[in-house]
């Protein structure tokens, strides 16, 4: 991870001759993008909409009409559905280019951006088509945060928070670009040691199996369905740690309104989760020292555990 200026963006960009850019960050930044070849820049209009096949293959047609070779590097600037995607691309482009990000969201900065897992949505759930290929550089520039929305903001604050119940040395009184890049850090320390998820990695999967499902059948952001998924894994995993859940959310000024799901819908999307077995659904547990295990219940299980906990977190069946 570079920490970087934005008034060192220009110079950064100078190393890159290809392109990816989130086209809401290309207007709001038009000014130190500098004077970059159009012809030579995909933008993408609506990032989390268009990590698909479709917008994928378009992406990969229009990077080859423009005769990307091999020795070439994809730039990926934009948040975490940028990052995805243009990561995807150049995990397959010629079977596979050096690509560098330039995270522009709090959730990019401090997760999506890092660890190399890129790929795209289908029907079925989130990610389930994808690859692992690390970017060489991740540009790590602060002042993106100035004009990033309050609900992306609060969207990141959902895997801020997650890592702070992972790590206990996440210290969420530090200001926040401290708090930032030791979240970074502490991700690119798991990813270097547990690329392909075979072992630690999946502690960063912590509310992701609960939150994915949330994500899939409401209207809110990652990071929100996250907290939601870190609630309900807390209430039925570890409920030792709720009283530091709640403190933490009233640091950071969050409320998590009830919300209703159908159970049914839920376990569907639930199940298909890319972490799970053939017959069972894999959950992240911590206790109170942070240490995690893993475990594992059959549909039949989760459903009966959910229905008797209907009413009891802020997400309803």
């Amino acid at each position: 991870m570079q920490v970087s200026k934005l008034s060192q963006l220009k110079s950064i960009l100078n190393n890159y001759e290809f392109f990816i850019i989130d086209e809401k960050v290309s207007t709001l930044y038009k000014e130190f993008l500098g004077p970059l070849d159009q012809s030579k820049c995909y933008f993408v209009s609506a990032p989390e909409q268009s990590k698909n096949m479709h917008e994928f293959e378009k992406i990969c047609i229009f990077f080859l009409n423009q005769k990307i070779r091999r020795t070439d590097s994809l730039c990926i600037i934009g948040g975490g559905a940028t990052s995805d995607l243009g990561g995807f691309v150049a995990s397959s482009l010629l079977r596979g280019i050096n690509w560098s990000v330039i995270p522009t969201t709090l959730l990019s900065m401090i997760d999506a951006s890092i660890g190399g897992k890129v790929g795209i949505n289908t029907t079925q759930g989130k990610n389930l088509i994808g690859s692992f290929h690390l970017p060489q550089k991740n540009y790590f520039i602060p002042e993106f945060l100035n004009t990033l929305e309050p609900d992306e903001y609060t969207s990141g604050l959902g895997e801020l928070i997650k890592y702070k119940f992972i790590d206990k040395n996440i210290d969420i009184s530090k200001p926040i670009g401290e708090v930032i890049v030791d979240c970074a850090t502490f991700k690119q320390e798991i990813v270097h040691t547990d690329l392909k998820e075979k072992g630690i990695r999946e502690i960063l999967n912590f509310g992701h199996t609960f939150g994915h499902g949330i994500e899939k059948l409401t209207t809110l952001s990652h990071g929100m369905s996250v907290l939601y998924g870190i609630e309900l894994n807390l209430f039925l995993f570890s409920p030792s740690l709720l009283k530091e859940f709640y403190r933490v959310l009233g640091h950071f000024e969050i409320n998590l309104e009830n919300i209703k799901l159908d159970i049914n819908k839920f376990l569907d999307v639930v199940e298909h989760d890319k972490k799970n077995t053939a017959k069972e659904i894999g959950f992240i547990i911590l206790d109170n020292n942070k240490a995690y295990a893993t475990k594992k219940l059959s549909r039949d299980e989760l459903k009966t555990l959910l229905e008797s906990n209907a009413t009891s977190t802020n997400t309803n069946f």
